[in-house]
C-alpha cells in the first residue's frame, strides 16, 4: 500500500516537472509589441545578434551635440543575465544610443536602477554603440519572450 502511494507521488512529481519545464508560448500580441509577428520571426531577428543581455543601469547621461549631429545617451551598468553570448553576470558594460534630435533636458542618472535588454555584437571594455531598438526596457513581456525563445 505504501509502495503504491510512493509510486503515485513519484509519477505525479515527474508529470508536474515535465509539464512545468515546458515554457508556454507568449501570445501574438506580446510579439507584435516588439515588432515581430511570432516566436519564429523573433528568433530569426534576434539571431543576428551575438550578445543578448540584461543590464542593470548604474549611470546614464545625455550628450547634446546640436543638430545636425545626433544627441548621445550614454549608459554604464552591470550585466545581470546573459541569454546569448559570452558576457558573464557582474561584468561592467558601457553603451551609447543616438537620438536624431536635441537631447532632452533631464538630469543625469534618470535610468539608474532600471533593467534593460541589450542586443549587441560586441564584448569589450570600451563603450559599445547601439542602433535604435537595440536597447529595450526589460519588463515581464520581454522576459517572457526571451525566456521562451532561449528556453531559460
Amino acid at each position: 500500500m505504501h509502495m503504491h502511494r510512493f509510486s503515485a507521488i513519484i509519477i505525479a512529481g515527474l508529470l508536474a516537472c515535465n509539464f512545468g519545464c515546458c515554457s508556454i508560448a507568449p501570445d501574438g500580441e506580446v510579439f507584435h509589441s516588439f515588432g515581430w509577428d511570432n516566436a519564429r520571426e523573433a528568433k530569426f531577428q534576434l539571431g543576428f545578434y551575438k550578445q543578448i543581455l540584461v543590464v542593470c543601469i548604474s549611470e546614464d547621461h545625455w550628450e547634446d551635440r546640436s543638430p545636425p549631429k545626433y544627441s548621445l545617451h550614454h549608459f554604464k551598468g552591470t550585466v545581470v543575465k546573459t541569454y546569448k553570448g559570452d558576457w558573464n553576470a557582474a561584468e561592467q558594460i558601457a553603451f551609447v544610443s543616438a537620438l536624431d534630435s536635441p537631447a532632452p533636458v533631464v538630469a543625469s542618472n534618470t535610468f539608474a536602477g532600471n533593467l534593460v535588454a541589450v542586443f549587441a555584437n560586441e564584448h569589450k571594455v570600451e563603450e559599445i554603440g547601439l542602433e535604435p531598438g537595440e536597447r529595450l526596457k526589460y519588463d515581464s513581456n520581454l522576459k517572457h519572450v526571451l525566456d521562451y525563445i532561449y528556453k531559460q
